[in-house]
């Protein structure tokens, strides 16, 4: 039997940095609502994906707490990052990885994969896809 890891012995092995500077490159994965209906959708299609941070949204560790701590006490960080489409999205700490190696979750759905419902709790596809013909999608 192996013995199970959580996400803050993924602290002590490596998964994250203290604090990210701007223009460091992330893995970044989604950990919330994986789901085409989710207000944040598209940042779960991009999931798995290099991202550069453009801006810390707080001081993150400034004042002495440590990664773990902030993981521990719900505090974490909040940065800014950029996709390689262009997509710019606030993320938590925990969501940005040193090593692809680290992802925990599955991969979301490629754009030919994933079906999109604009206007009805979906997405609009990622600007470098079309969008689906009328009518097709989950009930379309």
């Amino acid at each position: 039997m192996t013995a199970q890891v959580s996400r803050w012995e993924n602290v002590v092995q490596g998964a994250w940095r203290e604090r990210w500077a701007v223009g460091d490159v992330a893995f970044f994965e989604y950990h919330c609502l994986e789901s085409l209906g989710s207000g944040d959708a598209t940042a779960w299609l991009h999931s798995h994906q290099r991202a550069t941070v453009i801006r810390a949204l707080c001081d993150v560790g400034e004042e002495g707490i440590s990664l773990d701590e902030r993981f521990r006490f719900g505090e974490q960080g909040v940065y800014t990052v950029r996709f390689a489409d262009g997509l710019e999205w606030d993320v938590f700490e925990d969501e940005l990885l040193i090593d692809p190696a680290c992802f925990t979750r599955p991969d979301p759905p490629s754009p030919d994969q994933a079906v999109y419902r604009v206007g009805a709790g979906g997405v609009a596809p990622p600007r470098s896809h079309p969008a689906p013909a009328p009518g097709i999608g989950l009930g379309g």
